[in-house]
């Protein structure tokens, strides 16, 4: 099942616009007040087909709104990534980011430490002078994110 569009309404408020959805996933969405991508990871057991549709889409909101920060929110993941998405992650999309000109990607790191060295490794693909920072929460993430 590939995740799909997701609608324009959001818990978290007025402000923030769905971009993609794979339920008990993953969900990708636009903060319009604070002007930046949140990918909120709740398991990493996706498909390259589907994280090649949620960064396509998620890169697309960004051109459209002048975004240039990602935040990943992957606090609450157990698992790891699989090493087909953590390879295309660094060979294919990350120079396409750096192109497009994201200056930053700023990660809530898991908890659990199978988790924490799956983003680790995804991590190390992240180069073409996107900073790459890690937080304990979403607040300190929105934070530096809106100082950028």
């Amino acid at each position: 099942m590939i995740g799909t569009r997701a609608p324009d309404v959001s818990p978290r408020g007025a402000d923030v616009n769905a971009i993609y959805e794979k339920p008990g996933h993953l969900v990708v969405s636009h903060n319009r007040a604070k002007n930046y991508i949140l990918f909120d990871w709740t398991n990493f057991n996706v498909t390259l087909e589907e994280i090649r549709s949620a960064h396509s889409q998620a890169l697309e909101a960004a051109k459209r709104t002048n975004c240039h920060t990602y935040i990943a929110d992957t606090s609450k993941v157990a698992n790891t990534l699989r090493q087909d998405v953590i390879e295309w992650w660094g060979g294919t999309w990350v120079p396409q980011l750096a192109r497009y000109g994201l200056k930053s990607i700023i990660t809530v790191v898991p908890e659990r430490a199978l988790a924490k060295l799956s983003t680790n490794t995804w991590q190390r693909q992240v180069v073409s002078g996107i900073a790459m920072t890690n937080v304990s929460t979403l607040a300190e993430a929105e934070s530096q994110a809106t100082a950028r």
